[in-house]
């Protein structure tokens, strides 16, 4: 009785579809197990007994589980015809069991179909486990080719960070030399034509600097190398240090207003760091905004710091307010907006986390944005 039970759960996968039945037909086999523990002490007729009685019980309910799952769609036709195979082999075995004590007459031929029914019990049951084997076997190796695979993408990803972040490093030098000539041919005379120039020369040797600054601070972000060193900070220090870091248009202007009951709030913070986060919040309001005001708000209380970036650009789509902090991701917006890198916003959250702030899109109509960055203050 022991094997048609656990092929039938096998089969139907009760534990998962009926974990009750699962449970009687365990019932079931323990107390087959303690029947045949009884029979070498002298309880052979009562065992038989008990084991048909059960047997008369377990038969219909086989049947009747086999019906139920396949009409739910739980189980397909082969699984349906295979599960039915230890039904029959009961019936079988329940026939044997009532021509033994008299019940129904003697006939040889019952006893040849709870052989073959057997035969074909023990059949079943060497192919399932073939088959199980192989489906095992199938997954196992399926595994195997995920892993590679997923290591091999790791291996990719990491010496693409490490090309990434080396160009960058790289790029630090030319740009400082770049600058620093910059500086020094402004000191000269120059015409109102040339000074525009240098504006220009002067906005993307800037920008160049921001995109190096966050491919190195993506870079260690993804290697987990990033260290904070914390120090008292003022926040309006580092806003304007982002400022002169944004390549800011003449056609924009902050207008950077304080809130509550602290006027100039302090950080324990990466002044160096911050600055990058806040600087690619200030670089993405100019970018998608039109000219005029870049509105920036500051809420401070004795425990917390609430800086808001307001912008009049075109807003974005619904369900874009999460998809934009993802790393490579930019909004799709309503208009042609410059190019970027995507990682502007990525590392500015990212940044943000390990100052154990928080960073998201609070606003996002046709009217603008308007991002929130909270942190700590000091006590």
């Amino acid at each position: 009785m022991l094997p048609p039970l656990w092929l039938h759960s096998e089969i139907f996968d009760l534990k998962k579809n009926m974990p009750r039945l699962h449970q009687l037909l365990i019932a079931a086999v323990v107390l087959n197990l303690v029947l045949q523990v009884s029979i070498p002490l002298g309880f052979y007729g009562f065992a038989m007994q008990i084991e048909g009685v059960v047997f008369i019980i377990i038969t219909p309910v086989l049947l009747f589980t086999s019906w139920w799952l396949w009409r739910k769609k739980a189980i397909d036709r082969t699984t349906l015809l295979l599960g039915l195979l230890p039904p029959f082999y009961v019936v079988a075995a329940v026939l044997v069991q009532l021509s033994i004590h008299g019940i129904i007459p003697f006939h040889m031929a019952i006893f040849s179909l709870w052989q073959y029914a057997l035969i074909v019990h023990i059949i079943t049951v060497l192919i399932i486990a073939i088959l199980r084997v192989r489906a095992e076997n199938r997954q196992l190796e399926q595994k195997q080719r995920l892993a590679r695979e997923l290591q091999i993408e790791r291996e990719a990803s990491f010496h693409q960070r490490q090309f990434m972040g080396m160009v960058a490093h790289e790029f630090r030098t030319p740009l400082a030399v770049i600058q620093a000539a910059l500086e020094n041919l402004r000191l000269s005379a120059a015409s109102t034509s040339q000074e525009a120039r240098f504006d220009r020369i002067g906005r993307a040797a800037t920008r160049l600097v921001q995109l190096t600054d966050n491919c190195l601070a993506d870079a260690r972000l993804a290697s987990h190398d990033l260290h904070v060193e914390r120090q008292q900070t003022a926040l309006l220090t580092v806003i304007n240090m982002a400022a002169s870091v944004v390549a800011i248009s003449h056609d924009h202007y902050l207008n950077i207003r304080q809130h509550g009951a602290v006027e100039s709030p302090q950080l324990q913070a990466d002044a160096g760091l911050l600055c990058i986060a806040i600087a690619n919040l200030l670089d993405n309001a100019v970018k998608y905004s039109p000219p005029g005001e870049i509105a920036i708000d500051i809420h401070s209380d004795a425990g917390q710091t609430e800086l808001r970036i307001r912008d009049h650009g075109p807003g974005l789509p619904a369900g874009q307010a999460e998809l934009i902090f993802e790393r490579y991701r930019r909004g799709e917006h309503t208009s042609p907006v410059p190019g970027g890198t995507g990682l502007g916003l990525y590392v500015a959250r990212q940044i943000v986390q390990a100052h154990d702030g928080k960073l998201w899109l609070a606003e996002h109509g046709p009217d603008g944005c308007t991002f929130i960055l909270t942190l700590p203050t000091v006590a």
